[in-house]
């Protein structure tokens, strides 16, 4: 017998006791945190799915679930996938080309007229097998037929604020998805905050066009997007169709949206997700106004709630039908690498001075003895390193830190001729390693 059972997630404690559990299953496909603290609930959803078992996706557009949960998935910045994502799906690219064109148009806000100029320069760039960067499109718009040219010009102009995210080959969407333990992607790197939302949307589409074109292809436990209003945004009034979140509702995926800007979310996030999780402060607020307005005699009344105490959350569950207030329990926080790296490079200020010295994490000692080994040593091999820190560190933990090291540039990987007159590759310091390495002496 086949066991479909899925362990629950637990999230924290029922005001009325017990625990208060999620299970993953029962959501429907859709699942909504809201209120000032769905980044706190986003992160303790992460962390329970996957000490549950669960291999998320989660996409963080502001960098916060990363310095607190990065540590528990394997982390990429925007820059590890911005390659892959640009290119076109091999086995859908012309399906894929129509959801990159709703992902720029929800990237820019654009209007339904622009949607299908940037449509017709997309299945253009489909055809010719091409990539779909920004600098590409903005090519191709030059091609577009049919439409007037001060509309491809304007579309034109607002593509060329995008021109300098520029990408180079690294890792690709299908090794995201291939971690058993879930990815959690900061897409907050390159300080722009139009360049995380375009990342978001591109990253999505190029999922949904991943599993529309493989269907044995391992499907991620739920893909979770903080700061969903920044791109699936309630416009003042409609201009497009909102096709990419049409097709990410309609997907296999489980959609979890977290926003703690609930005036700036599209209606059509919440109207789409029956199961929600709510933050006590957006929660008394939505009861105040339930208790103002007059009620119909003919509509039943909503159930009764506990009193909400602060800081605690309360669980709409829509398989249900019910509502439970609960606490949220405590979790410890653990960034990764990338994270700490960056922390480190972040803690000179723009006039030279440093902030006070923070505690050494077993993360830093080891990062500080691979950077230490590499400076005293001449060059040695990956092997040869990973072979002579073992006895101080965990084999497999001095392998990923020495390939964070070079995925963040701080080492690299060079030819070395050897006596015997082969070649071989030698990993050695970069400058940027050799600054770190005096950060953390």
């Amino acid at each position: 017998m086949i066991s479909t059972y899925l362990k629950p997630v637990w999230l924290g404690y029922s005001q009325t006791g017990g625990a208060a559990n999620l299970r993953i299953d029962e959501l429907g496909g859709r699942l909504l945190l809201l209120g000032g603290h769905a980044d706190e609930m986003a992160a303790l959803l992460a962390f329970a799915s996957r000490e549950a078992g669960f291999n998320p996706i989660v996409l963080d557009l502001d960098g916060r679930l990363s310095s607190r949960v990065s540590g528990y998935f394997s982390a990429y910045r925007l820059a590890d996938i911005l390659y892959d994502i640009y290119r076109l799906e091999e086995g859908c690219p012309r399906a894929h080309a129509e959801l990159l064109a709703s992902a720029y148009t929800a990237a820019l806000d654009l209007t339904f007229e622009e949607e299908a100029i940037m449509d017709a320069a997309l299945q253009k760039l489909a055809s010719e097998d091409s990539m779909a960067s920004p600098p590409a499109v903005y090519d191709a718009l030059t091609g577009v037929e049919g439409f007037r040219g001060f509309y491809v010009d304007k579309l034109k102009g607002r593509i060329g604020t995008l021109k300098s995210i520029d990408a180079a080959d690294s890792a690709s969407v299908g090794q995201v998805l291939n971690h058993p333990e879930g990815a959690i992607i900061d897409l907050s790197g390159l300080g722009m905050p139009r360049a995380s939302e375009l990342g978001a949307v591109l990253f999505i589409a190029k999922l949904l066009a991943k599993v529309a074109s493989k269907p044995s292809i391992d499907m991620p436990a739920f893909v979770l997007v903080n700061g969903a209003h920044r791109v699936f945004k309630g416009l003042p009034r409609t201009q497009h169709g909102s096709r990419l979140l049409t097709a990410m509702l309609e997907s296999r995926l489980t959609s979890v949206f977290a926003s703690d800007q609930a005036q700036a979310l599209s209606p059509l996030v919440g109207e789409a997700c029956p199961t929600r999780i709510i933050s006590a402060d957006m929660w008394n607020l939505l009861e105040k106004g339930r208790r103002s307005s007059p009620g119909r005699w003919d509509k039943p009344s909503p159930p009764t709630v506990p009193p909400v105490l602060p800081n605690s959350f309360v669980l709409v569950h829509g398989f249900y039908g019910s509502l439970q207030p609960f606490l949220p329990r405590p979790f410890e926080q653990k960034a990764s690498q990338i994270m700490l790296t960056r922390s480190d490079a972040a803690s000179t200020t723009e006039t030279g001075a440093e902030s006070p010295p923070k505690d050494v994490t077993p993360e830093d000692a080891l990062t500080k003895r691979i950077l230490q080994e590499l400076k005293v040593n001449d060059s040695p091999s990956m092997p040869s390193i990973v072979g002579y820190l073992s006895s101080e560190f965990p084999k497999e933990e001095v392998q990923t830190a020495l390939d964070r090291l070079e995925k963040d540039g701080f080492v690299r990987l060079a030819p070395k001729e050897q006596k015997s007159g082969r070649t071989m590759l030698a990993i050695e310091l970069t400058p940027k390693g050799v600054e770190l390495l005096g950060r953390l002496a």
